[in-house]
């Protein structure tokens, strides 16, 4: 008995550090999107329905839109000041000859500090500040996903999340808001709802 009594002591000082620092992991995306409740989608170039926007990158926001809904966890709403979070999409497209590419949303405010990572590595998050999208193949960039909110001034954060990939937001796969559904549910799942909660007893 006194040996499982020092025992028990001694494996709950080993085990303690363990658990602190498993509580103490901080989440891989912002707890804003745990938070959320609306979003909104739109293109680099502008809004679903201007009429000089390509027929691609419309496309484009309709796969998030219907990826959105199959999600179901935040309601799309038709105006972006409505919306908890900001869905920014762009497709890969063939550079100019010149090298220069699509330099971003003028609607999104400009980003303090350095790059959020390094530029050019499939997956990863962009620079903070718009630059010519890294270039994949013979002048081919890659597909761009962004996740922001709106400030006060009605104008985008600098992105939350963001990554690109190689036809990132080709339909039906969608892989990048997949990446970022996952690793949301990952972070912050939601409790599954309990069948039996709130009905009667059947007589």
């Amino acid at each position: 008995m006194k040996k499982w009594s020092l025992a028990v002591p001694m494996l709950c000082l080993l085990l303690a550090p363990g658990l602190l620092m498993a509580r103490s992991k901080k989440p891989s995306v912002p707890e804003v999107f745990a938070r959320a409740r609306t979003a909104y989608v739109e293109a680099v170039e502008g809004q679903q329905f201007d009429r000089d926007l390509a027929p691609e990158e419309r496309e484009a926001i309709a796969d998030v839109q219907d990826a959105l809904q199959a999600w179901k966890r935040y309601r799309l709403v038709t105006q972006r000041e409505d919306a908890d979070v900001v869905f920014v999409v762009r497709k890969g497209r063939v550079m100019e000859p010149d090298g220069t590419g699509d330099l971003g949303n003028p609607n999104q405010s400009p980003a303090p500090g350095g790059p959020m990572g390094e530029p050019g590595v499939a997956g990863g998050p962009l620079p903070a500040q718009r630059v010519p999208a890294p270039v994949m193949g013979p002048g081919v960039t890659e597909d761009l996903l962004e996740v922001c909110t709106v400030n006060s001034n009605g104008k985008l954060s600098r992105p939350l999340w963001a990554r690109t990939f190689e036809d990132g937001l080709s339909s039906p796969q969608v892989l990048l808001f997949r990446q970022f559904r996952d690793e949301v549910d990952k972070a912050y799942p939601i409790p599954p709802v309990n069948p039996a909660a709130g009905a009667g007893t059947r007589q």
